[in-house]
């Protein structure tokens, strides 16, 4: 079991009880993002694979510019 997950499956034993308690659908929307997440990759490079070498080296280069984009968009670049 990896590191991390650890310690969501088997929490640290604390003397405060003021701490949340850990719901399993929490994990599931945690594991549906992956999901998802990988999902949207695989197609995204599928779609690359099946363009042209020029789309695609086009498409990486634009990375920053839509990163830049989606800050405006949630205001964290004013």
């Amino acid at each position: 079991m990896p590191y991390p997950l650890f310690f969501f499956v088997f929490p640290w034993p604390s003397s405060s009880s003021s701490e949340p308690t850990f719901m399993l659908s929490f994990l599931y929307r945690i594991l549906l993002l992956g999901v998802l997440g990988s999902v949207a990759q695989v197609c995204g490079y599928k779609g690359i694979e099946y363009s042209s070498a020029t789309l695609a080296s086009a498409i990486s280069n634009l990375t920053p510019a839509f990163t830049f984009i989606l800050a405006l968009m949630f205001r964290k670049y004013t």
